[in-house]
């Protein structure tokens, strides 16, 4: 039988990722724990790759700026038109489903022809923390996981006698 979904060439999440003048990617300081920051700022994601540019105002937010990198190959057997959802699933297991999904192509009958995701978001000032777990679902079937572990940084001395 036929494999149905792509091949999973990378699923991370990191820093900030760049891509070269020649279309190489870069992911710039991988980790899959985050500490919160107390600060707080007003952010838009953007999601970039093979895909349009895409902006979800998350309102106000902890300063906690990360990028997910998705690469997608097609493998053997798969061609033709995908769609590429997202979901965060918290630590209590609440799902939350990113806006809309992303429309893959797979046509040109090579196994390494790929696409790649380049996600930027912000988590909320009043996440809890925890495991998170930043779903890639393929044609809404799971695809993929990352991990993410939230952990808020300690409150120094002077603000907790505050």
């Amino acid at each position: 039988m036929p494999n149905q979904k792509p091949i999973v060439g990378a699923a991370l999440l990191c820093e900030k990722i760049l891509r070269e003048a020649e279309g190489t990617l870069s992911a710039i300081r991988i980790v899959d724990t985050y500490t919160m920051s107390v600060q707080e700022l007003k952010v838009n994601s953007v999601i970039k790759g093979d895909q349009p540019d895409r902006v979800l105002d998350v309102g106000p937010g902890a300063l906690l700026d990360m990028s997910a990198l998705v690469l997608l190959r097609a493998g053997d057997d798969v061609r033709g038109e995908h769609a590429v959802t997202l979901r965060v699933r918290n630590p209590e297991g609440k799902e939350t489903e990113f806006p809309g999904s992303y429309p893959v192509r797979f046509n040109k009958n090579d196994p390494a022809e790929s696409t790649q995701f380049n996600i930027r978001f912000m988590m909320n000032a009043n996440s809890q923390p925890g495991q998170y777990w930043l779903e890639v679902l393929w044609d809404g079937e799971p695809l993929t996981r990352i991990p993410l572990r939230l952990v808020k940084e300690p409150e120094s001395p002077a603000s907790a006698q505050g």
